[in-house]
């Protein structure tokens, strides 16, 4: 006969068991086997699984802004108004009035003719016998156009002026023998104005 003891024993073994075997035929019919697989099947939550939250496409990288430069406009020059004339043998038309001479400030010399009409062209030449540039305006530009002046300073230590027939001449002689002189002529027609500027050759 087995005491109390031992026949608990028995019966605590039995009952261990019977629920591994039902711990096997539950598990084997739930098709997992995890760890946790059967106490979930036992005892399955009624909460939802929070869901996932949307997934969000990566975004590009903003691109940087195009660096604009500023165009930066040069300033146009102003258009001078004198035009310079051209040598040949092409009259001018009207009348030359009385002539200007006036010292530069960096002493060239500048002569300067009222022109009431369109000037022609003009002839150069240097004397031979003398240190001098003279201008022949070419045309018929009347009589009386007559000067001699002694300049102090510059490059001209005198100018002429005589008119011709066909011409009005003006020479200008050099101060120093050494010095080379030319001359621009040059015509504005809003200011009517014919102008010849003597300078020093470089």
């Amino acid at each position: 006969m087995y005491s109390l003891r031992s026949l608990y024993r028995i019966m605590f073994l039995v009952w261990l068991a019977l629920v591994m075997c039902i711990g096997g035929i539950v598990a084997y019919n739930s098709g997992t086997h995890g760890s946790d697989s059967l106490f979930a099947f036992l005892f399955p939550s009624s909460e939802q699984p929070a869901p996932l939250p949307p997934i969000i496409p990566e975004q590009p990288a903003p691109q940087p802004a195009p660096v604009i430069t500023p165009q930066v406009l040069e300033p146009t020059k102003p258009q001078s108004e004198w035009i310079a004339l051209q040598k040949g043998k092409k009259a001018g038309k009207g009348t030359l009035g009385k002539p200007e001479i006036t010292l530069l400030d960096n002493g060239d010399v500048e002569v300067r003719f009222p022109c009431t009409d369109a000037p022609g062209n003009f002839h150069e030449f240097h004397p031979a016998n003398i240190d001098s540039l003279s201008i022949d305006l070419i045309g018929a530009w009347g009589k009386g156009v007559r000067v001699d002046k002694r300049l102090n300073k510059g490059v001209l230590k005198r100018v002429q002026i005589a008119d011709h027939k066909e011409w009005v001449r003006v020479s200008g002689i050099a101060r120093e023998s050494t010095d080379t002189i030319e001359a621009k002529v040059e015509h504005a027609s809003p200011l009517k104005v014919l102008r010849i500027v003597f300078t020093r050759q470089k």
